[in-house]
């Protein structure tokens, strides 16, 4: 086993690459043999066809929580084994815990990713337009919960569970052992990575500007604590506009929320030019300024991770496979 010191930047960029082909075993691999197996298990039950049936309250708890393993138990484990001999904090931070900056930096990164889901949803026109390709669905339309039970189930998987287990993977397994080389590549090459892990076309962009912004915070706040609170915040804000008035459907206390809902919506253009100025003083005072130890410049660094073929073909495929899934 090798020594944290004797891991060069070229043989952190292999561990990236085979960290970019996990996520494709992951989705393509590995979520079909678990699904596999919890079929065959579900089989043997009296009830097994309420059991495989999501559209009952039974069926989506195992549905729900069966994606959640398949999210991110794989990756948890071969990441953990991949970079298991890298150094768990950089050689030279110099930051201090601030936990003062993280409010700055979240409404900094919510401003840029609604910026990047607005350009995304203009892409999917043009493309609509041009290809004749159907308009990107909303996230997680096959999860859509039908009643307050389903809904419960899905805000613990997608707006708990989730945040917590993005944010070990993300910004710290995979953020902590490049910082050893450049904080602002590693939060670079880790957005890139967080937004590929989603492989829909309609979410790349936001999940790319906002997982910048939370591997800042991780970096500043030397936690990845804030990151789990603004995550959480962040999915829980999508999933109580987006599918909380479908589960309610035409109930009277439903009507009144689709209501405030769609007055938020419409403030949401005023919300962000308000957002400017806040993002504007967060660059001007350079709360999210980066180390780059050894002297070398970011494009060099970059340049490492992204010269190394592993990665480079491995962030291609899902990129092709995202684009495809369009047509879909």
């Amino acid at each position: 086993m090798s020594t944290p010191e004797s891991i060069t930047e070229k043989g952190l960029a292999r561990r990236y690459g085979i960290a970019a082909i996990a996520l494709i075993a992951n989705n393509y691999v590995f979520a079909y043999l678990l699904s596999f197996l919890v079929s065959a298990i579900i089989s043997f039950f009296p009830n097994a066809a309420e059991l495989a049936d999501r559209s009952t309250d039974s069926g989506y708890l195992i549905f729900m929580f069966f994606n959640e393993i398949c999210a991110y138990a794989f990756p948890i484990t071969v990441y953990a084994f991949i970079f298991r001999d890298c150094k768990t904090e950089p050689a030279a931070s110099g930051y201090k815990r601030f936990f003062g900056e993280t409010p700055l930096l979240f409404v900094a990164g919510w401003t840029f990713a609604l910026a990047g889901a607005y350009i995304t949803s203009h892409i999917s026109a043009f493309l609509g337009t041009l290809f004749s390709v159907p308009q990107t669905k909303i996230a997680f339309s096959s999860a859509m919960p039908k009643d307050a039970f389903m809904f419960t189930v899905f805000a613990v998987c997608t707006c708990v569970i989730a945040p917590v287990c993005e944010e070990l993977i993300y910004r710290k397994l995979l953020l902590t052992p490049m910082r050893k080389y450049s904080d602002s590549a590693a939060a670079l090459v880790t957005s890139l990575l967080f937004a590929l892990s989603h492989f829909n076309f309609s979410q790349f962009l936001y999940t790319f500007a906002f997982g910048y912004f939370l591997a800042v915070i991780a970096i500043r706040s030397r936690s990845v604590l804030p990151c789990v609170i603004c995550h959480i915040v962040n999915n829980l804000t999508a999933g109580i506009s987006s599918y909380l008035p479908e589960t309610l459907g035409n109930d009277p206390s439903g009507s009144i929320l689709k209501s405030v809902l769609t007055a938020i919506e419409s403030a949401t253009p005023y919300i962000m030019i308000a957002a400017i100025p806040i993002t504007a003083a967060v660059l001007i005072l350079r709360l999210y300024r980066l180390n780059d130890n050894g002297g070398s410049t970011l494009p060099k660094r970059l340049a490492v991770i992204f010269a190394d073929p592993v990665f480079l073909v491995a962030a291609a495929v899902i990129l092709v496979i995202t684009f495809i899934k369009l047509y879909k």
